[in-house]
């Protein structure tokens, strides 16, 4: 059994630039460790990142970032999660260090990673630079390269590769490649609409606390609710609750919906977030 998409790292403060294999598999999730807050003067941004199809042919899967990036040249550190479901269960973390230099002008950012996967220990470095004004790219290494995982006995074993490299993308809130409409007609009970693209197999929206994220919260405390499901594609229109994750209630407050698909490949067609706010 390969690995299935999770696709909603949950991070604050942080860049998670790790592969796979890892993520809530069952039961009551672990509570995510603390995270440093965020620097006064920071942005969020929000993407996704995905496994090189060479360096993991058999399940490369895509995963989403959350970044409170510091808008000086400065460090940050965090905590993250590992945005697949594993074979062992829990929920997987880890921490990186990383570094935003010269900003504004000529941003990059750089830094390591390591976490635990189902019991095994991985580590990294991931290496980005600002693209259009609007958006960060970059790519993510695994020390040691790739490698295949398997658990079990047969007839009931589960396997995955953790892929050796891949890519990705974050863009500022509201940035992206797919519009979010957020219909607040109830206010506590939103309805999310956009229209993807027909060549897609999956799609996962989460809804997120952004004073959670900005004060540091980890896994546990600021995802809002989740959905993942298949999908052809075209205009699609989501209510907040219906599905998914059991969901938390929306009080007064911050929040930020996004949405990212995939075609059977693993690769990403549609990336888009949008914050909104309740009286």
């Amino acid at each position: 059994m390969n690995k299935m998409i999770r696709m909603a790292g949950v991070l604050a403060g942080i860049v998670s630039l790790a592969a796979c294999g890892g993520g809530e598999s069952g039961g009551t999730p672990d509570p995510a460790p603390p995270v440093t807050p965020t620097p006064t003067s920071s942005t969020l941004y929000i993407g996704y990142y995905t496994e090189s199809n060479v360096a993991d042919p058999d399940d490369p899967t895509p995963g989403v970032l959350y970044l409170y990036l510091p808008d000086t040249g400065t460090s940050f550190t965090g905590e993250f999660f590992f945005s697949y479901v594993g074979c062992v269960g829990a929920t997987d973390t880890g921490l990186l260090d990383g570094l935003r230099v010269n900003a504004p002008t000529g941003d990059t950012i750089n830094g390591g990673w390591s976490g635990d996967v189902d019991g095994n220990i991985h580590t990294g470095n991931f290496s980005g630079a600002m693209f259009n004004g609007n958006m960060f790219t970059g790519t993510w290494t695994r020390n040691g390269g790739s490698q295949k995982f398997s658990f079990g006995q047969a007839p009931f074993t589960c396997s995955y590769t953790f892929a050796g490299n891949g890519d990705f993308t974050l863009y500022a809130v509201n940035d992206g490649t797919l519009p979010i409409d957020v219909d607040l007609t109830q206010p506590t009970v939103p309805v999310f609409r956009f229209d993807l693209d027909p060549n897609i197999a999956y799609y996962t929206l989460d809804v997120l606390d952004e004073a959670c994220l900005a004060a540091g919260g980890g896994v546990a405390s600021c995802l809002m609710w989740e959905l993942r499901t298949v999908s052809t594609g075209g205009p699609v229109s989501v209510v907040y609750g219906t599905g998914g994750t059991p969901d938390q209630p929306l009080t007064t407050g911050n929040y930020v919906v996004t949405v990212v698909s995939t075609d059977l490949g693993g690769v990403v067609r549609d990336y888009g977030s949008a914050a909104f706010s309740l009286p």
